[in-house]
């Protein structure tokens, strides 16, 4: 408990159940004003020894309940790396669909060059093109008279090479075990193989060819395929398109359905260019301080990500609305807010409302009163303090002894 007038310490309690705070403070019947956070046993524990005063709920506390209920909305609502694609259109023919693809290093380098011209962030770059922010610098310095250099063999393709030369050189190693003895089982344990996967490399007389590698095995998607696409340009999310085509004679596995629909995603997203990639971090420290305040978000970058998560901007307009109420002196202000914030029907903002409303005069009192729980939030890291010095060692009522003489 500490005198507002003073900024003293006056007593401690080694306690935080409800009856024993009620009779703590009625030992003090001279309290008028009580500032306090937004805990239900300080609550009661407050209107059942002192009715008649004026019970302040801390400004600091609301808005900290504020912007964590903000916090899990804007982490519901977005992804954890907010891509802003190119306002220019870019045309995909059908041969090129997959984003990534190079016929060897010297287009990726000639890519990165590209994309250094248009002014984009190395960071981009890299997670545009998945190499790495070292790889984008070294490649945006290499001369166009190294071209011959670097039209090679793409690094995927001798990667795959390397992976046949080496199972081929696996299989003929267990083809000539097998002569010797004649047991798969013997022969399994000695590679760290299975029997089954014994008795098919037993079969192949030549080098095996990666065919599979670019081909989309669908199977029992197939007859769902136009409802999955149409779903999910709907925003229906995945376990719901599950369900539904279950109900339509779909007998495969949640994660067949999971894999396709990252395909399509995929292929969505190579209809434009990605500008900006925002860590979501990033959006969400906006809660917390202006955008001025914050690298690589810009007003213009802002507003794009509002425009494409409506949603998000509404959490962020209703957080601004009420900082304003709480410092603006004008109490009717508040319920205008809390009417329109409950037609928003935002699940997190929701339970803020619940909140508020469950201790609305405290709150209303938060905005007509100048009173704040500032003094006892640094009395208590002095508190703190002193516990650490005498820790394991002395008693509560030592402490409060040590507390209450630093005064």
């Amino acid at each position: 408990m500490i005198n507002i007038d003073t900024h003293q310490i006056i007593d401690l309690i080694d306690s935080r159940q409800e009856e024993d705070v009620a009779e703590w403070l009625s030992s003090y019947p001279n309290i008028e004003v009580i500032s306090r956070d937004g805990g239900i046993m300080y609550k009661s524990a407050s209107d059942k020894s002192h009715p008649k005063a004026i019970q302040i709920y801390d400004r600091f506390h609301i808005l900290k309940n504020l912007t964590e209920y903000a916090k899990s909305a804007l982490q519901r609502i977005l992804e954890r790396q907010v891509k802003i694609e190119d306002d220019s259109d870019i045309t995909v023919s059908s041969k090129s669909k997959k984003k990534y693809e190079f016929k060897n290093k010297w287009n990726l380098i000639l890519k990165v060059k590209e994309l250094k011209e248009k002014n984009y962030r190395v960071i981009d770059i890299a997670q545009y093109l998945g190499i790495s922010e070292k790889s984008v610098v070294k490649y945006s310095k290499i001369s166009i008279k190294d071209k011959e250099k670097y039209i090679k063999i793409s690094a995927n393709e001798l990667k795959s090479q390397v992976s046949q030369k080496n199972k081929w050189q696996l299989i003929q190693e267990v083809q000539k075990e097998y002569k010797k003895y004649h047991k798969y089982s013997i022969v399994a344990r000695k590679f760290n193989l299975c029997e089954r996967t014994v008795k098919n490399y037993l079969k192949i007389n030549k080098p095996p060819i990666n065919g599979n590698k670019s081909k989309q095995h669908i199977g029992k998607l197939e007859k769902h395929k136009s409802k999955i696409i149409k779903m999910n340009n709907d925003g229906c999310k995945w376990n719901i398109i599950f369900e539904s085509i279950k109900k339509d004679g779909y007998t495969g596995g949640e994660s067949l359905l999971r894999t396709y629909l990252a395909k399509i995603k995929k292929e969505k997203n190579n209809a434009k260019e990605i500008k900006y990639i925002i860590d979501r971090s990033k959006l969400i420290s906006i809660l917390y301080k202006g955008i001025d305040k914050i690298k690589d978000i810009t007003k213009e970058i802002f507003e794009k990500i509002i425009n494409t998560f409506p949603e998000a901007g509404k959490i962020y307009d209703l957080s601004n609305e009420f900082k304003e109420i709480l410092f603006c002196k004008d109490v009717t202000k508040l319920n205008t807010w809390l009417d329109k914030t409950k037609k928003e029907n935002i699940p997190e903002i929701n339970s803020f409302v619940i909140g508020i409303e469950r201790d609305i005069d405290a709150v209303k009192n938060a905005i007509k009163y100048e009173y704040n729980n500032g003094l006892a939030e640094g009395s208590v890291n002095k508190i703190k303090l002193i516990k650490r010095v005498m820790y394991g060692r002395c008693s509560f009522n030592l402490l409060k002894q040590k507390v209450l003489l630093q005064y």
